[in-house]
Parts: C-alpha cells; structure tokens; sequence
C-alpha cells in the first residue's frame, strides 16, 4: 500500500504540474485486514434468507459463525442452523462439518440459531428457537456440537434440549460458567416475561436454579420484557439485560440490567430489588452490554452508560453515541456499533467514552475481539454470511477526509493560476472548486478541516509579516465564509485539539513557539508554547485518543516532540536530519501516526513506523514539496501553496 500511494504520487505530480495534497477531517474508517480473505472480507453462500446471528473466536484464532437460512427440507423450505467455522485467514475450514459448513435440520420444521458459545473443551452451545408440530408451539432449543461439528449426541436428547412453554419462546443470548453448566436468557409470550435457565454439562436443567432450572422474570412496572445478553460477575453471579414496554415515565420503550445470585434469586445489592432501568424514549434503537475486567458494566441503547458492579450509574463517564452492538479491546477502548443518531455507523472509543473514529459504511449484526484486538465485524445477504476483519478504526484526528463520503481518500489539487481546488474522487468522479480569490491573496489550502463548505484555506490581503490572516471555507460558488485568525507569518495546522469531532482554527507561530487555537468546543481562546524558532509543526494523533497531539520536529537535531492530549505529558523520537521534510499521517493504518521524513538529497522517504517498523522508498522523481508536509506560510508563489495532509490508510 505505501509503494502505491508514494507512486501515485509522482505519476500525479509529473502529470499537473501542481501541487498534491489530500484532505484531511474528522471522519475515520476502519482498516481492512488484507491478511483476512479478499481485502479483508469473507463471503460464504448458506442458503436463501441467510441471517448471520452470532459470532465466537475459539482460542486458536478460528472464527466461528452461527446463524440460519432457508433450505428444502423433507417438510418443504424450511428455517436450518447454519454453522461456519473459519481459519484465522478468513478460509473455510474443512475440518468443521462439510466443507466447513454445518447445516443443522433438528425438526421436520423450522430451527433458529440466535446465539452461540464455545466450552473449554471446544465443543459449540447454540440457543434458539425450534417449532414443534405436535404441541404447536415454538420452543426454546439449546443445542450442543462436538468440534468437528457433529451433534453431539450425549447432550440433551441426541443433542438437543428444548423447553415447551405454551405459545412463542425463544432463547438470544447464552454463556457457559467456569464449571460447564450454561446459562441462557430468552423471552416468552407467556405472560409477556423474560426467561433465564441453567443447564447441567449434559443438557438437563439445573434443579439447583430458580424453580427446577428456570426463572420467569416479570419486570415490575414493564407491560413486557425480554433478555437478549448474558453475561458473568467474577463472584459468580449472572448479569442479563433487554428491554421492554413501559408507561411510567412515558409510554414507549425501556432498557434494563438484572442481576441474579447463583441460586436463581435476584441480587439484593444490584439496583433496586436486583433491577436497573434506564429509559431510552419511545422507541428503542437496540441494546447490548459487557462486563468489564474491573467489574463495571457498560451498556449502551439510546446512548452508552456505565455502571458499578451494584448497579449505580458511573457519572464519571460520558457516553453520548446510540447504538446496538457493544465489543471491548483488551486496552480498554470498545466499539459501538449501529450508531444511531450519529454520522457514522460504527465508531471507536476511549475507555472512559470518548470518540476516536467512526467507519460511516460499516454495520454488523455482531461484533467480535480478536485476542490481538482485531475486530470481527459479521452480516447477512440474503443469500450469504459477510465476515469483515478490521485491523483498527482510524483516529479521527488523522484520517484522510473524502469529498463524497465513501471513507476512501480522494486525490486533490491547487492550480496556482486561478486558486481552484480539483477533486478527483473516488466514488462521484470529478468535481472543482473556485475559490473566487486573487491567486496572490490564497496562501496556503487547509487540508485538515471538516467543514460543509469543502474547500478551505487560509488568506491575507497584504504582504508584509503580521498582516491579518483568514480562514475561510467555499463551496466553489457565491457562498464563502471567513474568519480572522492568525498573522501573515504564522503556519496553519488544522487538527482537533479538543476532542469534538470538529477541526479547531489553529496557527503554530515560528518566532514563539506558539500554538493559538479558537476551540470549536466552546469557542474558547488556547495558546500553548510548544516550539522553538525553526521548528516545524507536525500535529497528529500520537497517542490514539482521537484527538490531535500538538508536536514539532526539530531539525537541529532531527528530534520529533510530541505533547500528548490524553495525559499532557511528552514524549521525543530522534528521527531524520537537519534538511529533512517531516511529513505526519498513519502509513501503515494501525490508527496511529508514524513519523516519516522525506530526505531531498537521496530522493528518499524514511518511515519509522508504530507497528510495521522501519522502512524506506526511494524515486528518481524527487519533489520540491513532497506529500505530504507542511511548510511555512511566505509570500512565495511556490511555498505557500504546499499543502499539508495526513497518510491514506
């Protein structure tokens, strides 16, 4: 990928003429895994109407999927399980099944997997639903397969172990306890309550739990209820959680959190009698929750929470994205997924519930951790499971921007002669923009900004040092708007200093060292000295926080100083020389910026990088202004209009 972009470069160069650069704003993407299938991506046909339902990673990396699609049976087109199991490269496994592929048709009718869980000695637990004829009824159904994918015949009634409760039933999620006994939570039209049971290793009901192995929950102050996640306390109790109709507040839809002893019986020290609710509105856009290492709980439905392990909400944590799928890395940092009411799909977070990125086009109906913390992404087409594996979510504070919102950069230049921007992009193809400016008064494009108007740069009227200087944002036509800040002199560095998803107006001043930012947060003034004369700015997301380090690289020494935003401490990285160009971005996509300089004399760019290491690339074409880089701000035609852009990835 580095020696494409790099040659992309100098083909484009030698073509206009012009100077290259890219935009750069607060969305991220998520970076495919090209180790994993076809670009990171698995496509496997199951049948018609295939959903994939759940996902588990089994310790030695291979990925198992579960789910059901419509098959002929000798009853007719019916519902099947359908299993998948995947090596760690995304290839089918042929030792599972057929193939790699299991169809499971335990009744003559319709069958449903909506979970799935992994024992410690490989054997795979799936929870459902089956239909039976004979009482017409749909059942609850836990059903157990050896590793090879055989139906394990000593569990359950060869294999299987069904409830019959009168009307509709179903089981969504289950979990298997440290000493193999299985736990799961499901719902039933009985008289509208939530459902728990506990199993024996063996598929008989655990007499010891609730009543003869089960608990019908019914929600005080819900007209209904259903769990749909499960999950254990380290002190061996079970956390289950759903939603469910409520009239008090309001009448619509609530989500909640139950914790239960080991015996069955609700927790008295959780909540209120063992309840935790929490109202989302009127109508619930989905729910999910983990565990944390710690004991707390973090939730989220119509925005994230988080919880002690008795049940009191954190107020220390601030969560303010929708959603209905929830994973966990082993840093801390969790995804969200089908991020409602926001303008991504599925986003990256710190621990305490600050966003990093967010991947626009990326959804799934689970989410998975790999133990390297690569992220398994799972969906359905109407004939095929989708398996994505992610690599990371880009920070937002170094992702390329796109014009036409596909999470793919697109490549972009400035003609001097007339000041307009031509935008190549890679979804809607060619556009350009005017920005109605003499050529002599546009110093220098911004390529850091998330704005509506697309084309930004920064402007002064005069010539002389210390001269006002502005912002300003077009859409090409008579719409413009400008915003003084900064002096002819200083070099402006977009960049999201405070965290908001929005690019702060910022200048790094060379006489001072200075950095002035207006905070789109809350339109506060911030100057904070970090630089001497002759430094360089190279303001990036360093520490993976979603937010823009402030950093210099210093030439003198060839030193790299970095202050980070997550703690305010610093750090320096001695890398390149004295007439080296330093150049940011995240070159090897690990969501981190790497430090990359550009050597003129050899025509080389050198990459220390944070996960690949060390590397070069070498061209006999060597740019005056290489891509990308900043420069500082002069009256020269030439240098000012080199622009600054942060790595494709």
């Amino acid at each position: 990928m580095k020696n494409f972009v790099s040659q992309s470069i100098v083909k484009f160069s030698i073509l206009f003429a012009v100077i290259l650069f890219s935009l750069s704003s607060a969305y991220a993407t998520g970076v495919l895994d090209p180790t994993f299938g076809t670009n990171g991506r698995v496509t496997t046909y199951v049948g018609e109407v295939a959903q994939a339902t759940a996902i588990v990673i089994q310790p030695d990396g291979k990925i198992i999927v579960a789910g059901y699609a419509l098959r002929q049976g000798i009853g007719g087109l019916n519902y099947d399980i359908v299993l998948v199991r995947y090596n760690p490269n995304g290839g089918l496994d042929a030792s599972f099944g057929v193939g790699g592929k299991v169809y499971a048709a335990i009744s003559p009718t319709n069958e449903v997997a909506y979970a799935v869980a992994l024992q410690p000695d490989g054997k795979i637990i799936v929870a459902g639903y089956v239909e039976s004829p004979a009482t017409n009824s749909v059942n609850f159904l836990i059903a157990r397969f050896d590793a090879d994918g055989r139906l394990d015949t000593n569990f359950g009634n060869n294999g299987k172990a069904t409830i019959n409760r009168r009307g509709v039933n179903a089981l969504n999620a289950v979990v298997v306890q440290p000493d193999g006994k299985i736990v799961a939570v499901g719902e039933t039209r009985d008289e509208a309550r939530a459902a728990i049971f506990r199993f024996n290793s063996n598929g008989s009901l655990d007499t010891s739990f609730g009543d003869g192995g089960a608990v019908y929950y019914e929600l005080q102050g819900f007209t209904q209820g259903l769990f749909t996640k499960v999950a254990l306390f380290a002190d061996g109790r079970i956390l289950a959680g759903g939603y469910g109709g409520v009239t008090v507040p309001h009448s619509g839809v609530s989500s909640f959190l139950v914790s239960f002893n080991p015996d069955g019986s609700p927790s008295a020290n959780f909540g209120t009698n063992g309840i935790v609710a929490f109202w989302d509105g009127f109508l619930t856009p989905g729910f999910d929750f983990a565990i944390l290492p710690d004991g707390k709980i973090l939730a989220v439905a119509d925005r994230t929470y988080r919880f002690f392990s008795n049940g009191t909400r954190d107020t220390s944590f601030t969560g303010n994205v929708a959603g209905s799928g929830l994973a966990v890395r082993s840093d801390g940092r969790f995804i969200v997924s089908g991020s409602f009411y926001s303008n991504f799909q599925t986003g990256l977070f710190t621990s305490d519930g600050r966003l990093i990125g967010g991947a626009k086009n990326l959804s799934a109906n689970e989410i998975a951790v790999q133990s390297d913390d690569k992220l398994i992404f799972i969906n359905s087409t109407e004939f095929e499971f989708v398996v994505t594996r992610l690599i990371t979510i880009t920070s937002q504070a170094t992702r390329l921007a796109d014009y036409d919102n596909d999470d793919k950069t697109d490549i972009a230049v400035l003609r001097p002669s007339n000041s307009a921007l031509y935008v190549l992009r890679s979804r809607d193809g060619f556009i350009g923009y005017n920005s109605g400016e003499a050529s002599f008064e546009v110093r220098r494009v911004i390529p850091e900004y998330k704005n509506p108007l697309p084309f930004v740069y920064w402007r002064s009227n005069g010539n002389l040092i210390g001269s006002p200087a502005f912002f300003c944002s077009t859409n090409g036509t008579s719409n413009r708007q400008c915003f003084q800040w900064g002096l002819l002199g200083d070099v402006p560095v977009g960049g999201d200093y405070d965290g908001d998803g929005f690019t702060d107006n910022t200048v790094f001043r060379p006489q001072n060292g200075f950095w002035y930012s207006s905070q789109s947060s809350n339109n506060q003034f911030r100057a904070v000295q970090w630089g001497v004369s002759g430094d360089k700015p190279v303001p990036a997301d360093y520490d993976y926080d979603g937010i823009t380090d402030i950093a210099i690289y210093r030439p003198s020494t060839g030193t790299w100083w970095v202050r980070r935003s997550s703690d305010n401490t610093y750090f320096s990285v001695q890398f390149g020389i004295a007439s080296d160009i330093p150049l940011t971005g995240d070159y090897d996509g690990d969501g981190r910026a790497d430090f990359v300089v550009y050597r003129p004399s050899e025509g080389t760019w050198y990459e220390l990088l944070t996960t690949e290491g060390f590397g070069r690339f070498s061209s006999d074409f060597r740019p005056t202004f290489p891509f990308p880089a900043i420069t500082t701000a002069t009256a020269d035609t030439t240098s000012r209009f080199s622009g600054k852009a942060f790595g494709i990835c």
